[in-house]
C-alpha cells in the first residue's frame, strides 16, 4: 500500500507547485458546480442510477464508481468528485514516473532535469486543454488515464527486478493482472495497451515469459476481473461487442484526410507540450537509455496509431486518445527540458499559447460560449430545416434541467407516459434531468435505452423534445408516428442571451411495424 506523505514528500514539490496544483483544483471546483453535464456524463450517471454487470456501449466501471457519489447526491458537483480525484491522482502518478527517470538518467550522469521554476511535468499536463474537460466530466477515458500510467509503473517494475524467486516478483505479477483487469472493466479499448506490455515483457524474459506461473497467475487474474462484462454480453447476445465492431468500422469510407483532420485537433487540443515526446534530437538520452524512449512510445504509439486509423472512417472522438497522451509526458518532459535550454524565448511563446487556450476554454465554458439567436433562430420550431441551427457548442451545457422539469409537467398535463427524442446525446440529459420518466429513441435500433426502458408500444402517444442546437424533422413517417403538434417552447437564457431553445410536441400513433 502506498504511504500517501512520504510519497508525496518524495516528490520534492516546492511551495509555489503546491499552490498552483491548489488553485488548478479549485478552478476545476468551481467550473463542476456551475456548468450542467454533457451528454456523456449523463449517460455514465445513468449506468450508476440503473447498476448493471456491464452495458450496450462500454463496460461497467465508470457506472460502478460513480453509484458511490450518486448514493450521496445526485447534483453535478457530486457526480464529478470522480474526475476531480482521477485529475489530480494522474499528475501525482506523472510526477512519480519523472522522479524514477530522473533517478535513472542521472545516475547515468544525463543533467536534464533543470531544478528551476514550476516542474514541468506540472506545466505540460497543467496546459493541456482536454485534460482540463476531462477533470470535471467522467467518462472511461477519466478513468483510464491513471490505470494507463500505473500499468506502466508496474511494467517498469517488473523489468527492473531480477529476482523471480522473490516474494516481491510475485506480488509485482498480481498487480499487473489486477491493473489490466480493471483497465478491461473501463474501457473496451485498453486492450490495445496489451501490445506494449507484450513487447517488454517478451524483451526482458524472452518465449521463457510462456512457461512462467508469475505471467500465466497474472492473466487469470485479469480474466477473472472482467468476467462482469463477458456474463452480461452472454446475457444478451453479446450486442455490446458487436457494436463495437459496427462502431470501429464507421459509417463512411476511409478517407486519409479524415486521418490529417485528427492528428491537427490532437494537437490543438492537447497542445503542442504534451506531443514533445515525439520530437526526437541526438543527445537526449545517452546510447544505454534509449530503453527509456522505447518506453514511453510503446504505451503511446500503438493506441494512437490505432485510433488515428479509426478516424478515417470518422468513428474517433479526441478524448479516446486522452491515456496515449498523458503516456508520453513523462518524455516530452525531458524533450522539454532541453528545448527549454536551446530555445528559451519559444518555449515561452509556446507555453504562452497553450495558458491563452487553457483560459480561453475556460471562459467559453463558463460564458456558454460567444454566441446567441437571433432573428428567426431564436423561435424556430420543430417543422424549422437544420440550416437554422446556430453553431455554439458551449450552448450544450445549459438548460438541460430546464428542459427536464418542464418534460415532467407536460407529461403530467397531456396524460402521457414516455418521451422520445431523434438522438441518443438528447436522450441521456434528458433521461437523466427528466428522472424517472422513461425515454426513447425514434430510430427503432436496439440500443441501451432501449434495455432500461423498453421499447414503444403500437399506436403509444409520446412527447417528443427537440433541441435547437441539434434539430431533427418531426419523427412522422410511415415507421414512426402518425403525427405530431407543437406544444410548447422553452428558450435559454444565459448571461442575458439566448443561447438555445427546446421544442415540446405531443406526437401520436407509434407504428411498431418495420
Amino acid at each position: 500500500m502506498l504511504d500517501m506523505p512520504s510519497e508525496l514528500e518524495s516528490l520534492g514539490l516546492r511551495a509555489i507547485e503546491k499552490y498552483l496544483i491548489v488553485l488548478l483544483l479549485l478552478t476545476h471546483l468551481s467550473i463542476a458546480s456551475y456548468i450542467g453535464l454533457s451528454p456523456d456524463e449523463a449517460h455514465y450517471a445513468l449506468y450508476a442510477k440503473y447498476l448493471d454487470w456491464s452495458y450496450y456501449d462500454h463496460p461497467p466501471m465508470v457506472g460502478w464508481i460513480q453509484y458511490v457519489f450518486l448514493s450521496i447526491s445526485s447534483s453535478e458537483l457530486s457526480l464529478r468528485m470522480v474526475p476531480m480525484a482521477s485529475w489530480l491522482l494522474t499528475l501525482f502518478l506523472l510526477l512519480k514516473i519523472g522522479v524514477k527517470i530522473r533517478q535513472k538518467l542521472n545516475a547515468q550522469g544525463f543533467d536534464g532535469y533543470v531544478q528551476k521554476g514550476i516542474r514541468l511535468e506540472i506545466v505540460v499536463f497543467g496546459l493541456s486543454p482536454m485534460l482540463h474537460l476531462l477533470s470535471v466530466a467522467l467518462v472511461p477515458d477519466t478513468l483510464l488515464i491513471p490505470l494507463v500510467l500505473m500499468l506502466m509503473m508496474a511494467t517498469w517494475n517488473l523489468l527492473e527486478v531480477d529476482d523471480s524467486r522473490s516474494s516481491h516478483h510475485w506480488w509485482s505479477w498480481i498487480h499487473l493482472g489486477v491493473l489490466l483487469g480493471l483497465a478491461g472493466l473501463t474501457k473496451y479499448t485498453a486492450v490495445v495497451f496489451v501490445i506494449p506490455i507484450g513487447i517488454l515483457l517478451l524483451q526482458k524474459f524472452g518465449w521463457g515469459l510462456l512457461l512462467r506461473r508469475q505471467f500465466w497467475t497474472s492473466c487469470a487474474i485479469a480474466l477473472v476481473l472482467i468476467t462482469p462484462v463477458l456474463f452480461w454480453n452472454y446475457q444478451h447476445a453479446w450486442i455490446s461487442f458487436a457494436y463495437q465492431l459496427n462502431h470501429a468500422a464507421g459509417a463512411s469510407e476511409w478517407l486519409i484526410r479524415r486521418c490529417i483532420v485528427f492528428v491537427v485537433v490532437l494537437f490543438l487540443v492537447y497542445g503542442p507540450l504534451a506531443l514533445m515526446g515525439f520530437v526526437f534530437k541526438r543527445g537526449t538520452v545517452q546510447a544505454e537509455n534509449k530503453s527509456i524512449v522505447h518506453f514511453f512510445l510503446l504505451f503511446s504509439i500503438p493506441f494512437l496509431a490505432f485510433l488515428i486509423f479509426l478516424s478515417g472512417r470518422g468513428s474517433t472522438l479526441p478524448h479516446w486518445a486522452a491515456p496515449a497522451i498523458v503516456a508520453l509526458m513523462p518524455l516530452s518532459v525531458i524533450q522539454l527540458e532541453l528545448f527549454k535550454r536551446q530555445f528559451k524565448n519559444i518555449f515561452k511563446i509556446v507555453v504562452s499559447f497553450q495558458l491563452i487556450c487553457t483560459l480561453g476554454l475556460g471562459i467559453l465554458l463558463v460564458r456558454g460560449g460567444f454566441g446567441e439567436e437571433i432573428a428567426e433562430q431564436k423561435f424556430s420550431s420543430t417543422q424549422t430545416p437544420a440550416s437554422y441551427a446556430k453553431n455554439n457548442p458551449f450552448a450544450d451545457l445549459f438548460g438541460w434541467d430546464e428542459a427536464g422539469e418542464l418534460a415532467k409537467k407536460l407529461l403530467d398535463k397531456n396524460k402521457i407516459d414516455k418521451i422520445v427524442v431523434s438522438n441518443w446525446t438528447l436522450a441521456s440529459r434528458i433521461a437523466w434531468y427528466a428522472s424517472p420518466s422513461p425515454v426513447n429513441l425514434v430510430d427503432k435500433r436496439q440500443d441501451q435505452f432501449a434495455i432500461w426502458f423498453g421499447t414503444l408500444k403500437e399506436n403509444e402517444s409520446a412527447l417528443w423534445i427537440d433541441w435547437s442546437m441539434m434539430p431533427f424533422a418531426a419523427p412522422v413517417s410511415s415507421h414512426q408516428f402518425k403525427s405530431c403538434e407543437q406544444i410548447d417552447q422553452l428558450p435559454i437564457l444565459h448571461w442575458g442571451r439566448q443561447i438555445a431553445h427546446f421544442n415540446f410536441a405531443i406526437c401520436k400513433g407509434w407504428q411498431s411495424i418495420d
